[in-house]
């Protein structure tokens, strides 16, 4: 009997012993399975690693035989850069003549202006001294019979006297003007002179080809507009000479007799006359006036565009201090101009692309608070939050995204603040 219980209690050990041992093999089992299914991955990432390997491994082989080119290529580049320095500074050269003519042009224009105000005042007062001889007429015709007194003619002599005064200085005011047209000309031929110096290079530019051009377009309208004064200045002696006549004859009555209905009709015929021709010289020079302006705001607009253009290709060149100046110059050039926007926002870019964040940070809020119905208002919001994100500031990069996220929905450049937001959110 004890035979028996031992040898069931040794096979109750010996199933119970194979029991745990079929669940360690299972567990073993699917451990074994894990670590099979995870060295699976590794292969296959190993794998694109490999092949990410070699395709960078062509990419430097390919950037190395560019590298090759471009040192054999280096002299003529040496070569090329002094030729294009020359012309930089030829071209800086006639830039600052030609912002010489620019102010004289300006000052000429204020001269026109003055010249402008002064011929409306003397029409007014020809016109009243008109109106005045009508009166003395009328009052001449009905109270003494067809004659004039020695009194009122010389009133009308007094006040032909201050009408020959205003029309020598309005003479000398359109010498004036055409002396400063000579001396302009004077310089642009100087100026016409250096360029073709400069052209005689074989490597000229077009840039400068393009000045060379403009320039004799201005030289052609300043010309046209210098023999139009001269046109305008013969008439204005005409009419003095017209009016030292009419003195004349009015002095002669004065010491002789009284007037003639007749002789009095004549001499207003003749200021009539005399007026008409003060209306058309006046019309004619305004329209010089105008065409004087007009080409004087688009030679402005010229350069400003080129002052601009110029700025934004030396950021592009990477010269991201001489690009800061150059837009700097031309907010104190341009201060009205509809593109200050656009140039305190490439300034913050110049910045920004130089990692000094602080500045770029004060041009870009200079866009969105003076400027906020800008285009350029959410472009410098994007980049007031990229600029905190920079500056390791993430708080305040995340607000400012926010900005965009909820105000602008439908901003173009969204996926890069969806991009950005995302990392700050993992910060």
């Amino acid at each position: 009997m004890k035979k028996i219980t031992i040898i069931l209690l040794c096979a109750l050990m010996l199933i119970l012993c194979s029991c745990v041992s079929n669940k360690t093999f299972k567990a073993q089992e699917e451990k074994v399975q894990i670590l099979q299914a995870r060295q699976n991955n590794q292969d296959v990432q190993l794998e694109m690693i490999n092949k990410e390997l070699a395709n960078h491994r062509e990419k430097l082989n390919d950037i190395m035989v560019q590298l090759s080119i471009i040192n054999q290529q280096l002299p003529e580049i040496d070569n090329l850069k002094q030729v294009t320095d020359q012309s930089t500074a030829s071209i800086a050269k006639l830039q600052n003549q030609i912002n010489q003519i620019n102010e004289q042009v300006t000052e000429v224009m204020n001269s026109i202006n003055s010249l402008d105000i002064r011929m409306a005042q003397l029409y007014t007062e020809t016109n009243d001294v008109f109106d005045a001889y009508s009166d003395y007429l009328k009052q001449m015709k009905d109270a003494q019979k067809n004659m004039a007194t020695k009194e009122e003619v010389a009133i009308l002599i007094a006040e032909t006297s201050a009408w020959s005064e205003s029309l020598v200085q309005l003479s000398s005011q359109v010498e004036a003007l055409s002396s400063q047209l000579t001396e302009q000309q004077s310089l642009v031929a100087e100026l016409m002179t250096l360029q073709s110096k400069v052209a005689s290079s074989e490597q000229e530019s077009e840039a400068i080809k393009n000045e060379i051009a403009k320039i004799n377009t201005t030289l052609a309208e300043q010309e046209h507009i210098k023999q139009e004064l001269t046109a305008i200045h013969q008439s204005l002696l005409t009419a003095q000479k017209e009016i030292a006549s009419l003195q004349k004859e009015l002095n002669q009555i004065q010491s002789t007799q009284p007037a003639s209905s007749s002789e009095v009709n004549d001499l207003r015929a003749r200021v009539l006359a005399i007026s008409k021709d003060l209306d058309a010289l006046t019309s004619d020079l305004q329209m010089v006036i105008a065409q004087e302006r007009a080409a004087a705001e688009k030679r402005r607009n010229e350069a400003r565009d080129k002052q601009y253009k110029t700025a934004l290709n030396e950021y592009y060149k990477g010269n991201y201090e001489k690009s800061i100046l150059l837009f700097e110059e031309f907010l104190t050039s341009y201060p009205d101009s509809e593109l200050v926007p656009n140039a305190h926002y490439w300034i913050g870019e110049n910045y920004y692309s130089a990692k000094n964040y602080p500045k770029a940070l004060r041009e870009f809020q200079i866009v969105v608070s003076n400027y906020p119905g800008h285009q350029k208002a959410w472009d410098a919001q994007l980049k007031i939050g990229l600029t905190y994100y920079q500056m390791n500031d993430f708080k305040s990069a995340y607000q400012e995204l926010m900005v965009i996220k909820n105000q602008n929905p439908a901003y173009p450049q969204m996926p890069i603040v969806d991009k950005y937001l995302s990392k700050l959110k993992d910060v």
